[in-house]
């Protein structure tokens, strides 16, 4: 149960979830899922079948396209498929080395325009809690 209530808490402060309560009563996780060769997903977390949240591993300075552009892929084609109403992609980024727009920059240039998904760079105390 605390694993639930703190992913509950982080989709709502974190990512800005404004997901009514009954969505939150369904959560699991997945952990360490190899998406391409060398991509991989610390954590898979599936929100009441409506919210669909990536979060990556740390992305090294130079790789943010490369990284994003097959995560954003996967996970569109996830959510449509399963039928998410939006997908968050979640970035550990201590250091500082991106922006959001950077993030948004690079999704756009490979997805375009898509309003049900969002990019996230998060430090690595604030996902602490969920990983």
């Amino acid at each position: 149960m605390v694993m639930h209530d703190a992913i509950k808490l982080f989709a709502r402060n974190a990512l800005g979830c404004g997901c009514e309560e009954e969505v939150f009563r369904k959560i699991s996780t997945e952990d360490n899922i190899r998406i391409k060769g060398d991509i991989l997903l610390r954590k898979r977390i599936n929100i009441g079948n409506r919210l669909l949240v990536y979060i990556t591993e740390p992305i090294p300075d130079g790789n943010l396209s490369k990284t994003l552009s097959a995560v954003v892929k996967y996970g569109k084609s996830e959510r449509n498929t399963a039928g998410f109403n939006r997908l968050r992609v979640v970035i550990p980024d201590s250091l500082q080395i991106y922006t959001v727009e950077d993030a948004e920059n690079v999704m756009k240039a490979c997805i375009g325009s898509d309003d049900k998904m969002h990019v996230h760079i998060i430090g690595q105390s604030d996902l602490d809690q969920v990983l």
